[in-house]
């Protein structure tokens, strides 16, 4: 029986409500390759600290779906728990504002730990909460109109994080508020757009689950274990995508050092750090409106391969700025508007592409399973920003960009040997039709 997608237009407004308040959030001000390695480097941090904080958040998202798909599995009804994690985790975005006024600032290593820790806890309510919102999204769409309603989204995202890295730019300016006034009003901006996006994740409609499907998955803690690796023998596709989400992580390393790249080492002012999350959005717009459209036609993998092959020009730039030739001087900026051009291509994909792969490939009963256990073990790649500025502590920018270098040709080949994430639609929709 071919699946129905009931309220499928109001789930369209509420969704898209949701990912793009979420995304100008998060992308605009509480952006983790631009604004928060600048943040900790204003506090004092060294590029190892930056490192580690980016690691220890990436790891609270990630680590805990390693039982949080179980747990979103035996909840016939996802939204309650997706309200509850999603909001539950969001309140320590304001409470670190609030310290930051009180304190003004000081000190600024308690202004890092502090971020550290807010940080840490959001992203661990919304790892949960993301479970089960991909468990509804799946369920909202079928499969091949989701590539093109995620790209209208991420295009709407990209205008209003236009917006905010407008203002980031003036904030951030020489002649803008002093420290911590001017990350006050960047992280007030991020709160509060990120309550304004639960909103939409009040207003969505969750459908049932298709067909047979079972509504919960109850696997007993003592053989989580054993069903995982069960699924992970018998599932090559899922194989396939995690390895190569593991290594893609990796390959994605010198991004949050890009920016400081720039400012301690090129020397650039701080107010182009608005400049590149304008970049950044203009390539997740252009990223969701192409690919999209190519993984509706024709799978999330060739998205995804088409990401790993513009990926492969970021460090090759880095490797040619980081030479610092004459000739170079009046070309910085194009260069740098390209790389963060690609950092949202690259970033758009991990929703778009392999967010999309993994919902293809889930089957029903277990998606939540699926979901939770590919993101945890992703926690491999997420200590990927830590050896990044450990490379930066013992050697240079150059060899952290040859490392990154490697990591990309290695994606690039893991990538192109995805198979088809539909294979088992195509087959399903085969039998459905001879049936009849």
């Amino acid at each position: 029986m071919s699946p129905v997608y009931p309220r499928s237009r109001w789930n369209l407004f509420a969704f898209g409500s949701d990912t793009i308040l979420f995304s100008i959030a998060y992308s605009g001000f509480l952006n983790p390759t631009v604004i928060i390695p600048a943040f900790l480097a204003t506090t004092g941090a060294n590029t190892t600290i930056v490192g580690l904080v980016l690691t220890l958040i990436s790891l609270a998202w990630s680590l805990p779906q390693f039982i949080g798909g179980n747990v979103l599995g035996r909840f016939p009804r996802k939204k309650p728990v997706v309200l509850t994690a999603a909001i539950g985790g969001r309140i320590f975005i304001p409470g670190f504002v609030i310290l930051m006024s009180v304190t003004g600032g000081n000190p600024p290593g308690l202004m890092s730990v502090g971020l550290c820790v807010a940080l840490m806890i959001f992203l661990c309510g919304d790892g949960f909460a993301t479970i089960g919102w991909l468990d509804m999204l799946t369920r909202a769409f079928p499969s091949e109109k989701r590539g093109s309603y995620i790209a209208i989204w991420q295009a709407v995202s990209s205008v209003g994080i236009l917006g905010a890295s407008a203002l980031v730019t003036v904030v951030l300016a020489n002649n803008g508020p002093a420290f911590p006034q001017n990350y006050i009003i960047i992280f007030g901006c991020g709160a509060i757009m990120f309550f304004l996006s639960v909103v939409g994740s009040i207003s969505i409609h969750e459908p049932p689950q298709a067909g047979d499907a079972p509504a919960t998955t109850h696997v007993p803690w003592d053989e989580l274990a054993t069903h995982l690796l069960t699924i992970w023998r018998t599932d090559a596709r899922l194989r396939k995508l995690a390895s190569a989400r593991v290594v893609f992580s990796f390959a994605m390393m010198a991004f949050s050092y890009f920016a400081l790249f720039a400012t301690d080492v090129l020397h650039l002012p701080a107010d182009v750090l608005g400049q590149f999350i304008g970049a950044q959005t203009v390539g997740t717009m252009i990223g969701g409106l192409v690919l999209g459209r190519v993984a509706d036609r024709y799978g999330p993998h060739r998205s995804i391969q088409i990401g790993a092959l513009i990926m492969l020009t970021t460090p090759i730039l880095g490797l040619l700025m980081s030479t610092r030739t004459w000739w170079m001087t009046s070309w910085l900026n194009w260069m740098y508007i390209w790389i963060y051009i690609c950092t949202g291509l690259v970033n758009n994909l991990l929703f778009l592409g392999f967010g999309s792969y993994l919902m293809d490939i889930a089957p029903s009963g277990q998606r939540t399973i699926y979901i939770g256990a590919v993101n945890a073990i992703n926690s491999i790649g997420v200590v990927a920003p830590l050896v990044a500025g450990w490379l930066l502590t013992i050697s240079s920018y150059t060899v952290l960009f040859v490392v990154t270098l490697v990591f990309c040709v290695i994606a690039l080949v893991m990538v192109f040997r995805l198979p088809h994430s539909r294979d088992n639609m195509v087959m399903a929709s085969v039998l459905d039709q001879a049936q009849r």
